[in-house]
């Protein structure tokens, strides 16, 4: 569990002893002892791992250690290119949030999950934990790694329910020590990194969220979650502007 989840090897240990070894057995936990025990943040990964939207890609989040970004599709799919999309869009999403808080990321898991309560459907609930180059906040970077995990962990012929990226192990990043950016990002291309991110984050909060993307968005994203009810966001989203025919 701490090279799935991120977690100390302190909690992984206590999660050893109570027969906890894999998302599969923290998905079957019980949710009041896994809080009791370890706190809210491992609470709301088992309540992922069921397939509830406990974290939404709009939250706001305090600064923590780790940052989740999922979302159930609106239908099941097996299509390796609807999860590329869905697995972008949460990296991206994670990425800014890393950003919005100040922070770096040293590593970046994938999940995915089948219909849970498909019973007629085969079940699988794969997670991948990949060390990103060096800490970053760099999206480019981020997205890259989350579509390696993705790849590793995709399974041909499954229908999938869901997808999540977390930011994992995430630290200050004025509060680091420069030492572990030696030999591998000079500081021209550090701020290089910061002027794109910059413009990236300003033009997705002037137009709305998903202006401004990593290698464009499909028009077919059937994987996106059905939104019938929701409020109209045209204050905050361009796509969502009301237009009037003029004559």
């Amino acid at each position: 569990m701490t090279d799935v989840w991120g977690v100390a090897s302190r909690t992984g240990e206590k999660l050893a002893r109570l027969r906890i070894h894999a998302a599969l057995d923290l998905r079957e936990a019980n949710p009041s002892e896994i809080r009791r025990r370890f706190g809210i943040v491992l609470e709301r990964t088992l309540w992922e791992l069921r397939g509830q939207d406990v974290i939404r890609l709009d939250d706001i989040d305090q600064k923590r250690q780790n940052i989740m970004t999922s979302r159930t599709f609106g239908s099941t799919t097996g299509r390796l290119e609807d999860l590329r999309e869905a697995v972008r869009s949460h990296a991206q999403a994670g990425a800014e949030k890393v950003r919005r808080q100040q922070s770096v990321a040293r590593a970046v898991m994938v999940f995915l999950s089948t219909p849970r309560f498909r019973s007629d459907l085969p079940q699988d609930f794969p997670s991948l934990t990949l060390t990103l180059p060096r800490p970053t906040d760099d999206s480019r970077l981020i997205v890259a790694a989350a579509q390696r995990a993705l790849e590793a962990i995709y399974r041909p012929g499954l229908l999938y329910a869901k997808a999540g990226v977390m930011m994992v192990d995430l630290v200050d990043r004025e509060g680091m020590q420069l030492d572990w950016l030696e030999g591998q990002q000079t500081e021209a291309e550090r701020q290089q990194s910061a002027k794109v991110m910059g413009v990236m984050d300003a033009l997705n909060r002037e137009f709305g969220r998903g202006t401004v993307t990593l290698g464009g968005r499909r028009q077919d994203e059937r994987w996106r979650q059905r939104h019938a009810r929701q409020t109209p966001r045209f204050l905050t989203s361009w796509d969502e502007l009301p237009s009037v025919r003029m004559g």
